[in-house]
């Protein structure tokens, strides 16, 4: 029987793809400024083949630029700031809509996520979080320096859901800052790594490499009844 009592995810390119999140903001944006960038077909389709040639700080500065517009850093940031705001048109991965429910009244079930508080926030529900019962916790409710690797909402989430530390496990797409803290507190870790995830290449720092790297959320039943 598995000694493992909660499980917690990552939210962007772990239960569903960042890339997807990106795409339904350049429609808004192109949808909301086709006073200054045109046909907003033509301009969306612009800032996502900027986006995938790894241009993602400049998308909206290369959009004014191809619309012959010169750079406005009011107006960027306007962009930005409707990006931030939209409500995304994003769901699962098909991995996680499958997952998901066989874990529920299983496990104690939760998210950990880093971003803008408001942003994060349309994102759990869009994807309708509350209907597998996750405990989430936005670490920007705190302020950036908050953020992953910061402890605090790993500490949190233990707190809240009631479970040791040697219980938990992270499930989570950056191996750069997700691991470091779960390490430090004992938790267990699972890193997936996508095709297309958008940090499939970060790598850990010393003392946050997590236990088992895996391309699927298929695995994780494998690996939960092997703990």
């Amino acid at each position: 029987m598995s000694t493992i009592q909660a499980i917690i995810f990552d939210l962007d390119d772990t239960l569903y793809s960042e890339r997807s999140f990106a795409f339904s903001g350049f429609d808004a944006v192109a949808h909301g400024y086709t006073h200054y960038l045109g046909d907003p077909e033509k301009t969306a389709q612009r800032m996502k083949a900027c986006f995938d040639a790894g241009e993602t700080k400049q998308v909206f500065n290369h959009a004014l630029k191809q619309a012959g517009i010169k750079e406005d850093i009011d107006l960027v940031q306007q962009m930005i700031c409707t990006y931030r705001s939209h409500t995304p048109i994003i769901a699962l991965h098909e991995d996680a809509e499958k997952l998901l429910p066989t874990l529920v009244g299983r496990f104690r079930l939760g998210v950990i996520s880093d971003g803008f508080l408001a942003t994060q926030q349309a994102k759990v529900d869009a994807l309708r979080l509350e209907r597998f019962g996750m405990h989430v916790i936005l670490t920007d409710q705190w302020g950036r320096n908050h953020w992953k690797p910061n402890p605090r909402a790993y500490e949190e989430m233990a707190k809240a859901l009631d479970v040791e530390p040697t219980r938990m496990v992270y499930i989570a797409d950056n191996a750069a800052k997700d691991f470091v803290a779960s390490c430090a507190l004992g938790w267990k870790s699972i890193h997936v790594v996508r095709e297309n995830g958008i940090y499939r290449n970060k790598v850990s720092p010393e003392g946050g490499e997590p236990d088992i790297t895996v391309e699927s959320l298929d695995k994780v039943p494998l690996i939960l009844s092997r703990w």
